[in-house]
This record gives structure tokens, C-alpha cells and sequence, in this order.
């Protein structure tokens, strides 16, 4: 962006701004944390050109022991989901790769959630190494959102940190579900 549109720009219209330097669909902002538009660079005679804008969007993808099915559900339910499907290893090019009693679990799960999806699939015992080092974070709005998606995933889970008002937040809880799939919900508000 040239330096005398960087100077004309405040934050509320930051996104805006953007919009006139890439196509239409490239930039869209729908939470707080989200920017869906990356450029790719090259190097030509020394300078740095934008070569074109690309779209990224990073969806979560979860594996399951035989309970992706049940996991899915559940988290449908939790957060309000828009769109959940499954595609199962009966009658897939994989279902030779696992054993009969696998044909009907879970080859590809896509769940939709305001404008991001979580996917996920059952992956077999021999292959399955549950989930480290990583959590599905939640961005919520409000308070009482926070508290009610908090506790609705806390049903059967091993809570690691109460969801309470912290120093950086009006709220912000950690657990780890009845799944083994590690979450921390956060309030988008400030602590009062």
C-alpha cells in the first residue's frame, strides 16, 4: 500500500482500505482476528512486486479414535453449528485401507461454524496419537456466550482452568473435552 494511503487510513477503515487494493472476495474480515487475504511475492530486478493476492483460510483438523461421530454431534450442539457432514470409509477408495468394522466410521467430518469449519475423521488405532500441544481456540463476543459454550463443552471434560474474568479478559476458560480435544474459550470484551 503506497505510503500516502497508509497515512489516510485509521483502523475502523483499515479493511475497507484493503478492499480498493484487491479483487472483489479477496478481503473479508468476519471476526476480530481474521484476514483472509495473504500476497505472494516475488523478487524482480532487485524489488519487492506483489505478484497476486491469495486466499488462506486455516480450518482445524481433528483426529478421533472411533468417535468423531459422537465428538462432531456434540460439537454441533455446543456451538450453535450451521452445516455438519460426514463421509464414511464404506464405499470409499480407503475402504479396503481399514479393517470391516471401520466401514462405517468417520473418513471426513466437516462441521460450520459462523464462517470458519472444523474438520475432522476417525483414524485408526495404529495411527491414532490423540492431540499435544495444540487447542481449538474460541473467540466469543459476550460474557454470558462465553460462560454458556464454556460449560456445554465442560459436559464429561477434564477442566483445566475455570472460565473467569483474567487480566486480559472478561472471560477465558481451558479444558480438555470428554474427546481428548483440548479448548480454550475467550470473551472478546475486556475485564471491567
Amino acid at each position: 500500500m503506497p505510503p500516502s494511503v497508509r497515512q489516510e487510513i485509521d483502523r475502523s477503515s483499515f479493511f475497507d482500505a484493503l478492499r480498493l487494493f484487491f479483487p472483489a472476495g479477496i478481503v473479508r474480515c468476519p471476526g476480530r482476528h481474521s484476514l483472509y487475504a495473504s500476497k505472494v511475492w516475488r523478487i524482480i530486478d532487485g524489488k519487492r512486486v506483489m505478484e497476486h493476492a491469495l486466499k488462506i483460510e486455516i480450518n482445524p483438523y481433528l483426529s478421533f479414535n472411533g468417535h468423531c461421530e459422537a465428538a462432531f454431534g456434540f460439537y454441533e450442539q455446543c456451538l450453535g453449528a450451521t452445516s455438519l457432514s460426514f463421509h464414511r470409509y464404506a464405499g470409499s477408495p480407503m475402504a479396503d485401507q481399514v479393517p470391516s468394522e471401520w466401514h462405517d466410521k468417520v473418513m471426513h467430518a466437516t462441521l460450520v461454524v459462523g464462517n470458519t469449519a472444523l474438520m475432522g475423521a476417525d483414524t485408526p488405532s495404529s495411527h491414532y496419537e490423540g492431540v499435544k500441544g495444540c487447542s481449538i481456540s474460541l473467540s466469543i463476543d459476550k460474557p454470558e456466550d462465553a460462560d454458556r459454550v464454556f460449560n456445554a463443552l465442560a459436559e464429561g471434560a477434564t477442566v483445566q482452568m475455570p472460565i473467569q474474568q483474567t487480566f486480559w479478559t472478561s472471560r477465558f476458560g481451558m479444558l480438555v473435552d470428554r474427546f481428548g480435544i483440548p479448548w480454550m474459550v475467550n470473551c472478546n470484551q475486556p475485564p471491567s
